[in-house]
């Protein structure tokens, strides 16, 4: 297969979906549109290589070197509507303690990628570095990844907005600068020693709280009841008093 030449991408998307040995990602390429309407194949070369092994797919092989897949080299076959989709596994280790570099293909260049675990895997990246990420609120980005640039990222990967889950937005020049990605796999049904702590910290103060609110009821209780019993020998002593 001939690999001459990049294959120019504006925008891409890797789902992360947990298997028994680990990770599979499957990930969305968007190639530029006046390169895709006469799309003669190419390289696709990866920010940082990647400790995965590609499967066997139409159109695509990858590019190799030593132990880590470096890239892609894609053929006209591969491309649909715009999108080339490769498929990776990662082996690696469900741990919320210890970290891993993350087996996700992020293309070397300046166009923003999308990382992702999709809902119902029981999977969840934590603690993700790297790449010069900063935490926001539902996501993390690198520097200079501003609102419109997400939009539109998300616009043409068609990526669903994110439900209890973290979003991460980056670009292959970001991984060059800051590093590879690095973070920890964990499933949805474990929790790391921090969030057991917290929920636990949680769970007592609402035990305080409603010990404590159970208490005045009952005290606001007995005081009804000794109101209730004082107005009734007042009422049952009031005829004598008259008489």
């Amino acid at each position: 297969m001939s690999c001459s030449g990049n294959v120019p991408i504006v925008a891409a998307l890797s789902i992360a979906h947990r298997t028994e040995g680990g990770l599979s990602w499957d990930a969305r390429f968007v190639v530029d549109i006046a390169a895709a309407r006469d799309f003669q194949g190419g390289a696709m070369m990866f920010a940082a290589p990647l400790p995965d092994v590609v499967a066997p797919q139409a159109g695509i092989e990858a590019i190799v070197d030593g132990d880590r897949v470096t890239g892609l080299c894609v053929s006209p076959a591969a491309l649909e509507n715009r999108t080339i989709h490769a498929y990776f596994t990662q082996i690696a280790e469900l741990s919320p303690r210890h970290d891993t570099q993350l087996g996700v293909p992020i293309v070397a260049g300046s166009a923003v990628q999308m990382v992702d675990a999709a809902v119902g895997d029981e999977l969840r990246l934590e603690s993700v570095r790297g790449g010069g990420l900063a935490p926001h609120v539902g996501f993390l980005a690198a520097s200079g990844i501003g609102r419109d640039a997400r939009e539109e990222a998300r616009r043409l990967t068609d990526a669903p907005l994110p439900v209890g889950r973290t979003q991460i937005f980056v670009r292959g020049d970001d991984l060059r600068t800051g590093g590879a990605l690095e973070g920890r796999l964990l499933g949805t049904r474990a929790k790391s020693p921090a969030s057991i702590a917290g929920a636990a910290l949680a769970f007592a103060f609402v035990v305080v709280a409603l010990v404590g609110l159970a208490r005045r009821l009952r005290r606001a209780a007995s005081i009804e009841r000794a109101d209730a019993v004082l107005a009734a020998e007042i009422d049952a002593t009031a005829p004598h008093m008259r008489g």
